[in-house]
């Protein structure tokens, strides 16, 4: 039986962890955040059916959720785990005849570490799991003289772990756990529970940060998505925007065509029209031009006869010009000779009378 002490410890740290990966907000998991849990404390990846069975175990009330309590009371009835605050160190070998037991008696690689929130506990040897969860001696001793371990086969001896078997990393990692637990040193403690806490921390930032990677992820997939479906709905409207154009200019090209063919059927009416008056104006512009060159011709007559019958008046006029200087010649002439006569002849009569016609 687990203490009340010790379970509402796991109790917090539970909280500790839902917060740090961002789920059971409302005091309850699904099942996708039960499967999220389940991963982020170390224990093997389930399958789906696993899933379901696991879930239908731990909700207890069979209201389709998993709360708190019935995760913490489902998870230790499931999963046996050694009390965290054992006063008696344990032995090696006797550690891993008990870790055998835990998992003889589940049946599968499933377990917990001491403290429920530092999971990390169950990844240990990571780096050196190719999946089976088993590792060769050599490469765990080679760890441990990498960060300055003495007598690591021995260690490992202690532990009945022989140098040509390979070594179970879970059993391993909870022997671990549980001697450093079981430890009087409460420095020693203190600075495990430290790196413990803060490797956890890292854990759930980096799942936090692959949470958000994902939400990320979908949200861009989501925004790829409503960006294509903006493009088709945009590619819609600019065909249909076409086709309503190319209708609408087929139409009006139609009526253009109508028009033109109604504009250039008045047109030639008219032109025939203006063709038909422009002859008739034609006919009568040649008769009135005939007209004009009979009457010329009739003109240009009587104007030869009328210049014939100037020049003969001209001729006439000249004459008499010429008849009537002669004549004023003849007249000046005789009133010379009359002068002269009457000179003479007053003369005779009275001397001084002559001076008037000097």
């Amino acid at each position: 039986e687990v203490s009340t002490s010790y379970l509402n410890t796991t109790e917090n740290q539970i909280r500790v962890t839902w917060e740090d990966l961002g789920i059971g907000n409302n005091g309850y998991l699904n099942k996708q955040e039960l499967d999220a849990i389940w991963k982020n404390i170390g224990l093997k990846e389930m399958e789906k059916e696993e899933l379901e069975e696991l879930f239908y175990k731990l909700d207890s009330d069979g209201d389709g959720r998993v709360s708190l309590k019935e995760f913490q009371h489902g998870l230790f009835s499931q999963i046996c785990i050694p009390c965290p605050f054992s006063s008696t160190p344990l032995k090696l070998k006797r550690q891993r005849s008990h870790s055998n037991q835990i998992l003889k008696d589940n049946g599968q690689r499933t377990a917990t570490p001491s403290l429920f929130s530092n999971s990390v506990a169950l990844n240990l040897f990571s780096s050196i799991n190719d999946g089976s969860g088993f590792a060769s001696v050599e490469q765990v001793v080679s760890i441990w003289a990498w960060e300055g371990v003495e007598n690591c086969k021995e260690i490992l001896k202690s532990l009945d772990y022989k140098v040509e078997e390979r070594v179970n990393l879970l059993e391993l990692s909870m022997i671990l756990d549980d001697e450093l637990i079981a430890s009087k040193n409460g420095l020693q403690q203190a600075a495990v529970a430290s790196y413990k806490h803060e490797l956890h921390h890292l854990q759930a930032q980096v799942e936090r940060i692959s949470s958000e990677r994902n939400k990320t992820r979908a949200e861009l997939e989501k925004t790829k998505k409503r960006n294509c479906q903006l493009f088709k709905e945009v590619d819609e409207n600019h065909s249909a925007l076409e086709d309503h154009n190319e209708s609408k200019l087929r139409a009006l090209e139609q009526d253009f065509k109508g028009k033109l063919m109604a504009i250039k059927s008045e047109a030639k009416m008219e032109q025939e029209l203006l063709m038909q008056q422009m002859q008739n104006q034609r006919t009568k512009l040649e008769a009135n031009f005939r007209y004009l060159q009979e009457e010329d011709c009739s003109l240009r007559k009587k104007l030869t006869l009328m210049i014939k019958e100037n020049s003969r008046l001209q001729n006439e006029v000249a004459e008499v010009v010429q008849k009537l200087s002669e004549s004023e010649n003849q007249v000046l002439k005789l009133q010379g000779d009359l002068n002269f006569i009457l000179k003479d002849k007053l003369g005779l009569l009275d001397p001084y009378s002559t001076e008037q016609f000097d």
